[in-house]
Parts: C-alpha cells; sequence; structure tokens
C-alpha cells in the first residue's frame, strides 16, 4: 500500500482552473493529499509535460496528523503543497514522502491546467482563487480544499460552507499565512451531494469573499 497518496488533484488527467497570481506573476495551484505516519517530510516538483527537463518546485504549506484526538485510529496525515505555474497546460506532478529511516515512496498525477475567468464575488483584498461560482465539485467532495489570497496585516478569520438548507460545515482545519506567502487554505469534512456556498473573511470580518453554486452530484 502507498503510503503516500495525492487525493488533489484526481486521478484521470483532470481540468485544474487557474484563477489566481502569485506576487512574481505565476498561477496559484495548491496539490493536497494524505501520507502515512511514518513520513517525516513531503517535498513536491511540477513539470510540464512538453518540457519534462523544466522543474517548478513546490513549497509545503501544511502538514499535520488528521486525527490528532483519536490515537487509536490509523496514522496518517495531511498535507498540501503550494506552486507557482507559469501558465495553463498539462503538467506532471510529483510527491515523495521520506520517512525517518531514509526511505521513500512517490505519488505522481497529470493534470491539465485551464486559464479561466473568474466570476465569484469579492470584496476588497481577501480571495477564493481555488473555484468559481457554479463549478460541480463532485470529484473533490471526499477531499474539498478551497484556498485562495491574502492581504499583508489581514490573516484569515473563517471559512465556511453553507447547504441550500443553511446547515454550516466548519473546516476540520484551516491554514493562514498573510505575511510570507500571502495564503489561505481550508480542508473539509467530506460532502454530501447537494448545493453548496463558501464563505470566507478576513480576521476584521470587513474583507469578504464569496462562491455560489457549488454543486455535489
Amino acid at each position: 500500500m502507498s503510503k503516500v497518496v495525492i487525493c488533489w488533484p484526481k486521478n484521470g488527467n483532470p481540468e485544474v482552473f487557474l484563477t489566481g497570481t502569485t506576487s512574481s506573476g505565476g498561477h496559484i495551484f495548491v496539490a493536497s493529499g494524505r501520507s502515512e505516519g511514518s513520513i517525516a517530510r513531503i517535498e513536491g516538483e511540477i513539470r510540464p509535460t512538453d518540457d519534462r527537463g523544466r522543474v517548478i518546485k513546490g513549497t509545503t504549506i501544511d502538514y499535520r496528523t488528521r486525527n490528532p484526538n483519536k490515537p487509536h485510529l490509523q496514522s496518517f496525515r495531511r498535507w498540501a503543497i503550494l506552486f507557482a505555474l507559469p501558465s495553463a497546460g498539462e503538467y506532471e506532478l510529483k510527491v515523495t514522502g521520506t520517512d525517518g529511516a531514509g526511505g521513500s515512496d512517490k505519488d505522481i498525477k497529470i493534470f491539465t491546467a485551464v486559464q479561466q475567468i473568474k466570476t465569484s464575488k469579492i470584496v476588497f483584498a481577501i480571495t477564493i482563487t481555488s473555484h468559481s461560482d457554479n463549478q460541480n465539485i463532485t470529484s473533490e467532495a471526499d477531499d474539498f480544499f478551497p484556498y485562495g489570497g491574502l492581504d499583508v496585516g489581514f490573516p484569515l478569520g473563517f471559512a465556511i460552507l453553507t447547504d441550500s438548507n443553511n446547515y454550516i460545515i466548519n473546516p476540520e482545519y484551516e491554514f493562514s499565512d498573510d505575511l510570507i506567502q500571502q495564503y489561505w487554505s481550508a480542508k473539509f469534512p467530506a460532502l454530501a451531494t447537494g448545493v453548496y456556498r463558501l464563505h470566507v473573511e478576513d480576521s476584521t470580518g470587513n474583507q469578504v469573499a464569496n462562491v455560489q453554486g457549488l454543486i455535489v452530484d
């Protein structure tokens, strides 16, 4: 059994929408997944499939045990890796995990990055760059992992999902770095069939962003 598993992007060369940019002009892309508890370090790299000599290194920005309060369950960790992609195109993602004894395991996925005009409603500075209005997220329902940008001095306040009955779903965990990466992310529990709204606010509550009509078939 694999010790390292990429949960996003999924199998089958999925389309990944590029809706945000980094300070250097690249497009924000975040891969996420899980690893066994024995894995001590996670690293990721991306190569364009038409130029495999070009390597884009990622930054591991979240790495934690998913069930820290349930030690009787099988131990595994959640991770996320931030990349700056130069443009749309087909890419190969490789994630490598290394254990304390120097052993390693890896997972590889192919995905296609697609530039998309953003339609979500954004007020002030906090942004949702991973998803857009009326997007079908069925393939992500077990590992829904939205993310976006932050302004310096304005960390993430909270991120929530609401369903069509206005039931609030809180994330399992959140990540926020407004000083260096200027990036936030959240990991939600598995989502049932339905339509969802994603709402995020900064720490002041004055800067908000929403994405409507997220569909799980």
